[in-house]
This record gives structure tokens, C-alpha cells and sequence, in this order.
């Protein structure tokens, strides 16, 4: 259950939250908007490289990178036994974790108490409770930009892509072993994914729910900024004509 819902908020930001945002426009207005996502994504870069032994050299945003894609870079270790595929490995999907994990506070932030996918209160968001604490509605207004920037990006799924696969043919080949020729192993791997996904699930929940709101809290939003460029547009478009009619 938790592998589904992980996919299934990933997908949501690539498509979805990424999709409402681009609604609203290009430029630096976009790098605006993206702000506190691609802020949390790249920070979520600088600590995983932190944690895993190296020095960080540099560190910006999409906003203020000619790139426009914000980036960070490593620098020499700090910690003498470490080694690339560590930072290789965790890196790429820092941002994921620590998007998914901002996300879990912020519905539990909104609707303090356990959370069930078949329950209709878990899918209606606690107007009460807004209302109560408007600050909360700049929680919902952030939504959006943090789960789309949560998803890995294609230069962190080039650099995640080895080690993965070596970890993946690690546990594979294990699974393998304990299945066929060693049980206590293969058991010990099955109680481990088993409180793996008890632990998650009900995080991974609580970040689909808001999810799920932040995409409807920009509907609107993103409809009206989107018409209100749409006609600047023409309005420019119809200038232009008329000052090249006069001349």
C-alpha cells in the first residue's frame, strides 16, 4: 500500500501540480511560484549531502539560477570514509522524502487525528479548522509548489540510476536467497517490508489528502491568472496592430 501511494503523489506533482503551475505562466512569475517548492527541494540536496560526509560549495534556487533550474553543488568530503554512490544514492531522492514528509505534518497540522482513505472526513478539508487559523490557508497555497518540485528530476534520476540498480540487484538477490535456499532470511526481509509499509502508510496517506487539496485550492487560482494573461495578451497583440495600422 505505501509503493502505491508514494507512485501515486509522485505522478500527481509530475502531472497534475507541475500542469497547474505552468497554467499560471513562464518566466520569473513561475520561478516565483515554484519558490518554496524548489527552495525544499534543493535544501533536501545540501542536508542528504551533509548527511552522507561532503561539504557543500553551492548552493541556489530556480529563481535567481540562469539555468532556471536551481541547482547544488557538492564539494570535498568532510568525512573520511565516505563514498560517491552514498551521496549517489541519497541524494536523487531527498527531495521526494522530505517533500512527503512536510506534507504528512501539514495534513496533521489540519486534521490532527488518525486518517483513513475510506473515510469521507479524510477527503474534505477541516473548514472549521481554517477558519479558526486562516494562516492555514497559506499552508493549502504551498501545496501545490512543494508536490511538484517532490518528484526527482531528470538530472537526479541520471545520477540515482547505478547505485539504484546495484542496491535493487542487492535485495533482489537476497529476496532470492531467502526464498529458495535460506527461509530465516527471506522471513526476516518480509517482517522488515511489512513494518516498513505499517510505519509509512499512514504518512504517505496523510500527503495524498493534501495533495488532493492543494490541486483544487489552484484550480481556481490558476484558471484566473491563466484568463487574466490570456487577455493582457490580446490587449498587447491588439496595440500593436493599431500602432503599426497608423503608420
Amino acid at each position: 500500500m505505501s509503493l502505491l501511494l508514494f507512485l501515486g503523489i509522485q505522478v500527481l506533482g509530475a502531472t497534475v501540480h507541475r500542469g497547474l503551475l505552468a497554467r499560471c505562466g513562464g518566466g520569473w512569475f513561475l520561478h516565483v511560484l515554484r519558490l518554496p517548492g524548489n527552495f525544499l527541494h534543493e535544501a533536501s540536496h545540501a542536508v542528504a549531502f551533509l548527511a552522507t560526509g561532503y561539504t557543500v560549495t553551492g548552493f541556489s534556487v530556480s529563481l535567481v539560477d540562469p539555468a532556471g533550474r536551481g541547482h547544488v553543488q557538492p564539494g570535498p568530503a568532510w568525512f573520511p570514509w565516505t563514498r560517491p554512490w552514498i551521496a549517489g544514492l541519497v541524494s536523487p531522492v531527498a527531495p521526494a522524502l522530505v517533500g512527503l514528509a512536510v506534507l504528512a505534518w501539514m495534513h496533521a497540522e489540519l486534521a490532527p487525528g488518525s486518517v483513513s482513505l475510506s473515510s469521507l472526513d479524510a477527503w474534505v478539508p477541516p473548514l472549521a479548522r481554517l477558519q479558526a487559523a486562516p494562516v492555514l490557508w497559506l499552508v493549502l497555497a504551498i501545496t501545490t509548489p512543494i508536490v511538484a518540485e517532490a518528484s526527482p528530476s531528470d538530472v537526479d534520476l541520471r545520477i540515482w540510476r547505478g547505485p539504484a540498480l546495484v542496491v535493487g540487484a542487492l535485495l533482489a538477490g537476497a529476496w532470492a536467497l531467502g526464498h529458495w535456499f535460506w527461509p530465516p532470511l527471506g522471513d526476516a526481509l518480509a517482517v522488515a517490508w511489512r513494518t516498513l509499509d505499517r510505519a509509512t502508510t499512514p504518512h504517505l496517506a496523510r500527503a495524498l489528502v493534501v495533495s488532493v487539496w492543494g490541486a483544487l485550492a489552484w484550480v481556481g487560482p490558476a484558471w484566473a491568472i491563466s484568463a487574466i494573461r490570456a487577455r493582457w495578451a490580446t490587449a498587447a497583440a491588439s496595440t500593436v496592430r493599431g500602432r503599426r495600422g497608423r503608420r
